[in-house]
């Protein structure tokens, strides 16, 4: 095996935070799978006691679960800091929780019994193709591992020489147990080292990404700051050369118009980079956009018909109504222009619970727990697929030009992440569901 490269090297110098919220996707990110594996090991370790009689089936099943749920209760429990050595101590739980079941199935192929060898091979067989499946970051724990399914397996060829006469058999069965062992190590130490690679290339990716958009965020505010500027200017420099009292207010006027455009290009951009001041207060989600539903019907043409659906008025939130409210509006607003032709607007709140870290479309995880969900739909033609992660970026717009800044999302998202949420997106052929989640308070 050749050393991993330098990129590889810095892929493994892992976010202690992504890494425990991996190994929890891996463990307990799937419900249904983690379903299935706790049931077919119950009902494994219970069918073994009936058909054996031994103890040592409930006893191999109590220490499992009680050192899955202390594996669990830990990696759920790390907060948003976490430190190297929190991330090393998660590594050597799993390695005691996998040597607490690789022991039984070891146990099984060595007994006469055909039924109990074929089982205990069966539970040898999942094990490996689990491991594989899991290509570790920490390199010790890889190791740990190939060591953990080696010493096994020697162990159960220092049993069965003593069953065995013929020094060819002995042999032969040496070549084909640590050959089995030396084709599971390579195999997994190449998984993990592909999978160590190909988030290398995504950190790369990302990276790109991040420096188009500081690139089109530094062009789209020259842009606009120079058409203000622009107006600016140009009215002060009229001014001096008018004479009457009226085109001299006009020129005030709209001298003091372009001024409050920069004020509210300033104002979005501190929401886009989250360092706007806020005032938050904690109210219901019912009443607000209730009141929301009635102001904003002036916005949105006739043709378009607005519902709203609450799930439960009472649900509570921590936010700063009025930039919660412009941010909704906003969201109308491009719900709205995807529908020319007029259709159906749904502005839609329920709780949400978040059982693992999500990926938002802005690259940020949305940590679990529970959301209050604030969505507006539409029936339009949907957000098309090569450009839905880039709508998110700021001055980056769909609408010609002169007609929108491009800064409408991004302020959304950027105003989310503040509030502790995030702005999920989803769309389809037949309209697009846009979500600003904000944790849930409670009454």
């Amino acid at each position: 095996m050749q050393a991993l490269s330098w990129p590889e090297r810095k892929a493994a110098a892992m976010d202690d935070r992504r890494e425990i919220d991996r190994l929890y996707q891996l463990e307990y990110g799937v419900p249904a799978e983690i379903t299935f594996r706790f049931a077919a090991i119950a009902a494994a370790g219970i069918a073994l006691n009936l058909y054996t009689g031994w103890r040592l089936a409930w006893a191999w099943l109590g220490i499992f679960f009680v050192l899955h749920g202390l594996y669990y209760l830990y990696l759920t429990s790390r907060g948003p800091e976490v430190k190297r050595h929190e991330t090393v101590l998660a590594g050597l739980m799993f390695l005691v929780l996998m040597s607490s079941y690789i022991w039984l199935p070891g146990l099984l192929v060595l007994q006469d019994d055909e039924a109990l060898r074929i089982s205990g091979g069966a539970g040898l067989a999942s094990l490996f193709v689990y491991l594989i499946l899991r290509a570790d970051s920490m390199l010790f724990v890889v190791l740990g591992q190939i060591a953990i399914v080696a010493f096994t397996v020697i162990l159960t060829l220092v049993e069965t020489y003593a069953r065995i006469d013929s020094m060819l058999a002995r042999v032969v069965m040496t070549i084909c147990a640590l050959g089995m062992v030396g084709y599971l190590a390579g195999t997994i130490l190449v998984v993990r080292r592909r999978r160590l690679q190909a988030e290398e290339a995504a950190r790369r990716s990302v990276q790109a990404q991040k420096m188009e958009a500081i690139g089109q965020l530094t062009g789209g505010l020259a842009h606009d700051f120079n058409n203000i500027l622009t107006a600016v200017l140009g009215n002060l420099d009229l001014y001096d050369e008018i004479d009457t009292r009226q085109e001299k207010d006009e020129c005030v006027a709209n001298a003091r118009q372009a001024g409050r455009r920069a004020a509210d290009l300033v104002r979005k951009m501190l929401a886009y980079s989250r360092r706007d001041t806020l005032n938050k207060s904690v109210f219901a989600v019912g009443d607000f956009l209730d009141g929301l539903t009635r102001m904003s019907r002036r916005l949105i043409p006739e043709s378009v018909r607005i519902e709203l659906r609450c799930a439960d008025p009472a649900l509570r939130i921590e936010a700063d109504e009025e930039q919660l409210m412009t941010a909704i509006i906003n969201l109308m607003i491009n719900a709205r222009d995807a529908m020319p032709g007029g259709g159906r607007m749904v502005l839609d709140c329920r709780m949400r619970t978040i059982e693992a870290p999500r990926s938002l479309p802005d690259g940020s995880d949305l940590p679990p727990g529970r959301y209050v969900s604030i969505s507006v739909s539409d029936t339009g033609t949907g957000i098309a697929e090569d450009i839905r992660d880039r709508v998110v970026e700021p001055f980056f717009t769909t609408k010609p030009v002169g007609q929108g800044s491009g800064l409408g999302l991004s302020m959304v998202a950027g105003f989310a992440r503040q509030m502790g949420g995030g702005l999920d997106i989803r769309s389809s052929p037949g309209g697009a569901i846009v979500s600003i989640l904000l944790p849930l308070r409670a009454a």
